[in-house]
């Protein structure tokens, strides 16, 4: 699910000069030839800045992944899918660092200039005229691309074979070079981390174990959101939501832990803890963003 603004009132474009010439001289080339494109140029589309001053989200990017590819507790770190940037009219931004199974979502501001270059970067100014549905239909199981101003929806189905314009394809090149930026500048969110706990029966291989930080018992967690079933591609993605300030600190220095132990050992992101009576379980995790559902996480389209 992707975040909700409020939406723009959207205005009647006018045209400028240089597209009213372009158009007389594509008429009378028309009579001789089908050769002529009235597609304007980038410069002829009226600037459309990010940062407008509100407080709703006014741009999107994210990368979204067939659902039949999650396993029991992926769900809530791949919810609002990956590379995520989201920023709102203020410049404020939240952009999710690249390990997933231990999602954290680091948060800053941009500049003028860097709002400024990467409107130019993702074409900002055209996402009016470029939204639509655009995919490859040769491919299986691919990843979505999912741009938005709040209004306006940009929606690319194994975007780097699909029939989408050069514009969309430079979304989906660009997306990785500024979440790679936005990660070098923002800082850890304070605030309530979604968590699954499941439980886990077999060797982990040596991986090392954290005490399991919470005073709720992880066994009762997993039953109230599962009821006690570990099923492939079940929608857990709710989670428990931990919000205890205390809790919140002991989360988060275990999630650095893994995180420089899965760097320095170049692993995937995989997190396990340990009760005092040893039950083990794979936590899954993602900060809670300050503008989904607290309830269910979700984020809907506009």
């Amino acid at each position: 699910m992707i975040p909700v603004a409020t939406k723009r009132k959207k205005k009647i474009a006018v045209p400028t000069k240089a597209q009213t010439v372009r158009f007389s001289l594509c008429l009378c080339l028309a009579i001789s030839t089908t050769a002529c494109s009235t597609t304007p140029a980038e410069t002829d589309y009226p600037e459309v800045p990010i940062c407008d001053g509100s407080s709703e989200l006014r741009f999107v990017i994210t990368t979204m992944s067939s659902s039949d590819r999650f396993g029991t507790g992926n769900t809530i770190t791949a919810e609002l899918g990956g590379g995520a940037i989201f920023i709102d009219g203020e410049c404020n931004f939240w952009v999710q660092s690249e390990n997933y199974g231990t999602t954290e979502y680091l948060h800053g501001s941009l500049t003028p200039e860097q709002a400024a270059e990467m409107g130019e970067d993702f074409h900002y100014s055209r996402w009016e005229h470029l939204a639509g549905q655009y995919f490859d239909d040769e491919v299986f199981d691919a990843g979505t691309l999912i741009a938005h101003n709040g209004v306006d929806v940009i929606s690319c189905y194994g975007c780097s074979g699909s029939n989408a314009p050069s514009q969309v394809l430079d979304i989906l090149s660009n997306q990785e070079k500024w979440r790679n930026k936005m990660t070098t500048q923002g800082l850890p969110i304070d605030g309530p981390i979604r968590i699954i706990p499941v439980p886990f029966f077999e060797d982990i291989g040596g991986l090392p174990e954290k005490s399991w930080p919470l005073v709720e018992d992880p066994d009762v967690i997993w039953e109230s959101l599962s009821g006690g079933e570990a099923v492939w591609n079940s929608d857990y993605g709710d989670g428990y939501v931990v919000e205890n300030a205390e809790e919140l600190k002991s989360l988060r220095e275990a999630r650095t832990f893994w995180i420089e132990y899965q760097d320095s050992m170049e692993i995937g992101s995989s997190a396990f803890t340990k009760t005092a009576d040893g039950r083990k379980h794979w936590i899954f995790m993602r900060d809670v963003l300050p503008f989904e559902n607290l309830g269910d996480g979700t984020l809907p389209l506009p």
